[in-house]
């Protein structure tokens, strides 16, 4: 159902926050899965970000 308040000017629905999306969603946008990130993807993203 879309709320006519998360329409945007253009006409197209607002994003949606996390909570509002499935867990599958929200995991393919952050590029992970429910098993967390490969060894390979975990160590290119501390080269590319850094520690916590």
């Amino acid at each position: 159902m879309i709320n006519p308040h998360n329409i945007t000017p253009s006409g197209d629905s607002a994003p949606q926050q996390a909570y509002q999306q499935t867990v599958e969603a929200v995991l393919a946008q952050k590029k992970s899965h429910a098993d967390g990130l490969s060894t390979a993807e975990a160590v290119g993203r501390l080269k590319s970000y850094g520690p916590n």
